[in-house]
């Protein structure tokens, strides 16, 4: 859905808010998730390291390096019990991830279409299969790339629960593949946090995966809004606590208004 201005296009901007959800992950409980960059970054060493021995073995010596060959198949395999006990839980309900920044579009929309902006033309991108690559904003882009080579990109997530934050930098699954927003847009929500300090939404680093990622990757601006709770994690990730009773709507409606202000700040 594209949402047109009152004037000349000298601008496009893409709100983004993901529909589909996750499972349940043993690796996202409270006790765990603090280690789940660790694990990650450690699994895909163990791999790199496995495969290379093994490639070693092959070509060479076959009875080089027992010890550690012995200990690549004991991660390996520590490695995919792991990962079959993480996919045995169902699907949550998806009420703060990501319903929650559905529904802030959806109000968005609704003002923008009262009150359209002077110069902006907004794109409502609703995606799906975020989660399993963020293969939905992959194929917007793969779709509509040329038309939004200069556009502003706003992903909001999460925001039903917790701290609005605008993310600095993304840690993501392991500590090898980190990506920033580009330094435009975090100028842009530096300028709407200053101009509302009683808002207090602020800029912090969070672990998180998603699809300013893919954005970032394919050279193109854009930075996220998320709630975290009070120990700088997104609420609920991935928990079967993600239901509508642990949605703040006081929440929802402060993302509303700080994306509002931000896009104020962009069509002047």
């Amino acid at each position: 859905m594209r949402i047109a201005p009152t004037g000349e296009v000298r601008r496009r901007l893409v709100l983004i808010a993901h529909t589909d959800t996750n499972k349940h992950r043993i690796t996202f409980r409270p006790l765990l998730k603090r280690l789940f960059p660790a694990i990650t970054t450690g699994v895909l060493v163990n791999m790199v390291a496995g495969g290379l021995i093994h490639l070693f073995r092959t070509v060479g010596p076959r009875r080089s390096f027992p010890t550690l060959y012995r200990l690549s198949l004991i991660g390996l395999i520590k490695s995919l019990v792991l990962a079959a006990a993480d996919e045995r839980s169902g699907y949550v309900d998806g009420a703060n991830d990501n319903a929650s920044a559905v529904a802030c579009v959806l109000g968005l929309a609704g003002r923008l279409q009262q009150q359209p902006l002077k110069q902006t033309e907004v794109w409502l991108a609703f995606t799906g299969a975020e989660e399993v690559g963020c293969m939905g904003m992959h194929e917007l882009l793969d779709r509509y790339g040329s038309q939004l080579t200069d556009a502003w990109f706003l992903d909001l997530e999460m925001v039903g629960a917790g701290d609005l934050v605008y993310v600095t930098r993304h840690t993501s699954a392991s500590y090898l593949n980190g990506y920033r927003p580009d330094p435009h847009s975090v100028a842009l929500a530096d300028k709407a946090a200053r101009r509302n300090p009683e808002m207090n939404v602020t800029g912090r680093d969070v672990v998180t995966m998603e699809e300013i990622g893919a954005l970032r990757k394919r050279g193109y601006r854009g930075i996220c809004l998320a709630g975290v709770d009070h120990d700088g994690w997104l609420v609920n990730w991935h928990q079967h606590t993600d239901n509508v009773n642990n949605i703040e709507p006081a929440c929802v409606e402060r993302a509303a208004r700080f994306t509002w202000e931000m896009i104020q700040s962009l069509d002047q």
